[in-house]
């Protein structure tokens, strides 16, 4: 999807991507990349996600990366933390106060034109948001940036609706990135679709897959 299409999500409060919980599978597979504490997390098209603030409080230093300025001005409203603004690069850093968190706004592909280093990255709504066209651009960045991943992707019949979220089979997952990281599926479930527009075309349940990524 173009920029546009997500800065209008966020202006006229089309959330359903967004989640009000701290992601289960976050807390449950996320320990098991062993990152060391205060290390630095990457989040790409992070909106105002709170799982940004669990990765906070097990000690690591977090990046956001996000299009959006009113997605960021809702997380620290929501999450009551002050902030300073200043230019990095093609971004505009929000740097919280008194917190090793930080969201650059701007645009995820420019992410490799800083000097940042990162120790993981989490992804759980970033590559089911791109279609096929921008998905090989994506996966080029995160063999670049060689840190492990934890992702989340969804599958489904994408012959009946197109996304997003898109449909990420594990094929792809695994001929896309199988040259630069060790690749396990820890988790597969079938959930009950909740997006009306999926339900009208008769998909019912989508399946969820969690992977943990680790360099080679």
């Amino acid at each position: 999807m173009d920029q546009k299409f997500w800065l209008e999500c966020w202006e006229s409060k089309n959330l359903g991507f967004n989640q009000d919980k701290i992601n289960a599978h976050l807390v449950n597979f996320f320990p098991e990349l062993s990152i060391p504490h205060e290390s630095s997390i990457l989040i790409p098209l992070c909106g105002k996600s709170i799982d940004l603030i669990w990765l906070l409080k097990q000690g690591f230093q977090v990046t956001g990366v996000e299009l959006s300025s009113i997605a960021i001005q809702d997380f620290f409203k929501e999450q009551n933390i002050s902030y300073t603004k200043e230019k990095l690069g093609p971004y505009t850093s929000w740097q919280a106060n008194n917190h090793k968190l930080r969201i650059l706004e701007g645009d995820f592909f420019n992410i490799l034109s800083l000097e940042d280093s990162f120790t993981g990255i989490y992804d759980r709504a970033s590559l089911v948001a791109l279609p096929q066209s921008m998905r090989q651009d994506y996966y080029k960045i995160l063999r670049a940036l060689k840190a492990p991943i934890f992702l989340i992707t969804v599958e489904y019949d994408q012959k009946k609706i197109d996304g997003p979220p898109f449909s990420i089979s594990e094929k792809e997952v695994v001929e896309s990135l199988k040259e630069s990281f060790h690749i396990s599926m820890r988790h597969s479930e079938k959930r009950e679709s909740m997006s009306p527009r999926f339900l009208e075309k008769g998909i019912k349940d989508i399946i969820q897959k969690v992977y943990l990524l680790k360099k080679l």
